[in-house]
């Protein structure tokens, strides 16, 4: 009994200890993890210099195009031109389904290759989505796109559809 009593109080000290001092969050793992994954599967064009902030012995929060609420990512623009990308070339690792908390992905113009199977639908939280001008293959797979309630925005102007474009795409009550 004495031994919970002392771990309660261990607990309690540093749960003190961390709302006294303000510490910068650290990246969830699995976050972590997924980006790690992502970055292993894309590359820079030729000119483009994107990953140069990718170090991963850094805080990922500060590489070009990762956005982070405490411990989560929440915003992904994967090439953004802002940041002297020229686009990207590669497939998407399906770890980018890992980022529960992702509200916003941007994959600019480039050479990416993604089959937006099942991980698409795991970004429960994701509002915006725009994917124009790569090789983003759909087909029937847009069904999908009807589980993700919350998403407003949606752009997948000049990729490869096959198949029909089902009604469900219409379905997310906050898409304009």
């Amino acid at each position: 009994m004495r031994d919970y009593r002392f771990i309660y109080l261990i607990h309690f000290i540093f749960v003190l200890l961390k709302c006294s001092f303000p510490v910068d969050a650290i990246l969830d793992l699995i976050d972590f993890l997924a980006l790690q994954s992502i970055r292993k599967s894309l590359d820079d064009l030729p000119g483009s210099n994107y990953f140069a902030s990718w170090d991963f012995t850094l805080d990922p929060c500060n590489f070009a195009g990762v956005y982070c609420d405490g411990d989560k990512v929440i915003s992904l623009d994967l090439g953004d031109p802002r940041v002297g990308s020229l686009g990207l070339t590669g497939q998407i690792d399906p770890a980018i389904g890992k980022l529960f908390a992702l509200a916003e992905l941007t994959i600019v113009p480039g050479r990416i290759i993604w089959s937006l199977l099942q991980t698409l639908s795991q970004l429960k939280n994701l509002r915006f989505l725009a994917v124009s001008r790569n090789f983003i293959i759909f087909g029937d797979i847009l069904v999908t796109l009807g589980e993700l309630k919350g998403l407003q925005t949606l752009d997948l102007s000049f990729n490869q559809f096959s198949g029909s474009i089902p009604w469900s795409i219409g379905t997310p009550p906050a898409l304009s």
